[in-house]
């Protein structure tokens, strides 16, 4: 028996703030425990103007990220979303603020594949054929990812966390089957009637590029045609 055909859809493509947050719940506490990649995302060159030296600078920014991830019972939230007003912080929202269809795109409205399905034994006056075109629009989105805590340095540290965990996997998103990433800085002052414990919030925006596809099925295809003229086996 032939299996049948998958879809060539683009699935979780469809929502890239669930791919963008995976990447950063993933690597989240992978970074914690690696002393070589946060050295390396908090290092500094101007000893001179900090208050100590550059390996007292690193040991305080280690405990301070290892602090707010590995707080027993606490830790980071990550989720789709801006946090509530009593929900736990340090949390990294995930929310989608725009996307729009490619217009100069050649894959617009295009035809990407055709395949055929066999059901059953076409050799056979039961068999049948199905039919699958695959269909695609090329779609660039925006996801912003916000780093809330109850303190603007906190915040910023949190920040700088988020960035480079996005600019470091970015393979990732590219295996997801997302066709460009590129990344920018911004921030916002959220509205203290909602939000009165987080002054400030850096976010990162991430825009991806990626192909929509759809399958488009046609069942069933008129394999032969009968001895009973103008009649066709279905």
């Amino acid at each position: 028996m032939t299996a049948p055909i998958r879809p060539y859809g683009t699935g979780l493509l469809l929502v890239p703030e669930l791919l963008v947050r995976e990447v950063i719940m993933e690597s989240l506490h992978e970074l914690a425990s690696d002393d070589f990649r946060l050295d390396e995302m908090f290092g500094r060159k101007d000893e001179a103007l900090q208050n100590g030296t550059t390996e007292s600078w690193l040991r305080e920014m280690r405990r301070t990220f290892r602090t707010m991830i590995a707080e027993p019972s606490r830790g980071i939230g990550v989720g789709v979303g801006y946090p509530t007003e009593d929900a736990h912080l340090p949390f990294v929202s995930v929310i989608a603020s725009g996307g729009s269809e490619d217009d100069g795109s050649a894959t617009m409205g295009n035809v990407l594949g055709r395949h055929g399905e066999a059901l059953g034994d076409l050799a056979t006056a039961s068999g049948r054929a199905r039919e699958h075109t695959a269909v695609g629009i090329d779609w660039r989105t925006t996801v912003q990812v916000g780093s809330w805590t109850t303190a603007p340095e906190l915040s910023a540290v949190l920040h700088a966390a988020v960035k480079h965990l996005l600019f470091r996997h970015k393979g990732r998103l590219f295996v997801a089957g997302v066709l460009d990433v590129s990344l920018s800085d911004g921030g916002f002052e959220p509205d203290p009637r909602f939000h009165p414990r987080t002054a400030y919030v850096p976010v990162v925006s991430v825009r991806l590029s990626h192909t929509m596809v759809q399958t488009r099925r046609v069942d069933p295809v008129p394999t032969k045609i009968t001895a009973a003229v103008g009649r066709f086996s279905v």
